[in-house]
């Protein structure tokens, strides 16, 4: 048995689950997004009214930010596993912003944690248009 194989035995499997849904979660969160807008919106407003600027209903506006809502909460929950998990992997005892991720399993964590913080933030600026324009346009 190689020494690979045995660090791939007894490494545990949930730490490794919630590294990876640590680097995907939020990525996964804003894709959904995008979709779910393109989705909604376009069963909503009609082909029509494309060219036209006109309200978009209320239901798919409401239903969209419930969804972008709860897809930025999975896309934090990603983050703070990242930030958990880099407490617990970090080879020294040095703030976050000293980390340099040597070792795999710190480089993605802060990898993740990048990741999650700025497709958080491009949920929350998704969000916005949804809550201000109001336009069916956007959606064709």
């Amino acid at each position: 048995m190689t020494a690979s194989h045995v660090d791939a035995i007894s490494r545990p499997v949930g730490r490794e689950r919630g590294l990876w849904f640590g680097v995907a979660g939020a990525a996964i969160a804003w894709v959904m997004a995008e979709f779910l807008n393109v989705l909604v919106f376009g069963q909503s407003c009609p082909r029509w009214a494309a060219a036209w600027v006109q309200p978009a209903p209320l239901a798919p506006r409401v239903i969209l930010l419930v969804i972008t809502l709860a897809l930025l909460a999975m896309a934090i929950a990603a983050g703070l596993v990242c930030h958990r998990l880099w407490r617990r992997f970090r080879t020294e005892n040095s703030s976050f912003l000293d980390s340099e991720g040597f070792d795999r399993r710190e480089y993605m964590t802060l990898f993740g944690w990048v990741v999650s913080s700025t497709l958080g933030l491009g949920l929350v600026w998704f969000a916005l248009p949804i809550c201000i324009i109001r336009l069916c346009v956007r959606a064709h």
